[in-house]
C-alpha cells in the first residue's frame, strides 16, 4: 500500500458505492488531458515558434555551389573544369557578403559558403597541378638538354 492507494475496507464491510455514470466522485472536476488547459484557461506559452517569412535563396548562392562542385569533381575526370574554381570562390564570397548585408532578404548562405569552400579547394588543386606541370616540364627540359 505504499503507492498512495486507500486501504480496502475491513472484512465484512461493503466498499463505498461507485458514482453514477457521468458523475465525478466527491464533486471533483473532470481531469483534463495531459498537456491540455482546463476550460477557460489560456494555453501555456510553449510549442512551435512563430513561422518566419519565406526568404528566397540568393541567386548566386546556388551558382557558386554548382561551380564549386563541377570544378572539384571535374578535376578528377579531366583538368579542364578546375578552371572554374576561382570563379566559384569569388561568386560564393560575394554572395555570402550580400546575404550577410541583408539577412532578412536572402537565404542560402550555406550553399554560398559551400561553393566558396569548394572554390578554395579547387583553386589550391589547380595551383598544385600547375606547379606539378611546371616541375615536370622543367625536369623534362633539363634531362633533354643534358642527354646528347
Amino acid at each position: 500500500m505504499s503507492t498512495g492507494e486507500t486501504p480496502p475496507p475491513p472484512y465484512g464491510q461493503q466498499p463505498p458505492p461507485w458514482p453514477a455514470p457521468g458523475q465525478q466522485p466527491y464533486g471533483q472536476q473532470p481531469p483534463a488531458w495531459p498537456g491540455q488547459p482546463g476550460y477557460g484557461q489560456q494555453p501555456p506559452a510553449y510549442g512551435y515558434p512563430p513561422l518566419q517569412p519565406y526568404r528566397p535563396k540568393h541567386p548566386r548562392s546556388v551558382l557558386a555551389l554548382v561551380l564549386g562542385l563541377v570544378s572539384v569533381c571535374g578535376a578528377f575526370a579531366c583538368l579542364v573544369p578546375i578552371l572554374a574554381s576561382p570563379f566559384a570562390w569569388y561568386i560564393g564570397a560575394k554572395a555570402c557578403r550580400e546575404i550577410d548585408r541583408e539577412p532578412g532578404r536572402w537565404s542560402g548562405r550555406g550553399e554560398a559558403k559551400a561553393g566558396m569552400v569548394l572554390g578554395i579547394v579547387g583553386t589550391v588543386l589547380m595551383v598544385l597541378a600547375i606547379l606539378a606541370l611546371a616541375a615536370a616540364l622543367t625536369i623534362a627540359l633539363v634531362l633533354q638538354s643534358t642527354t646528347y
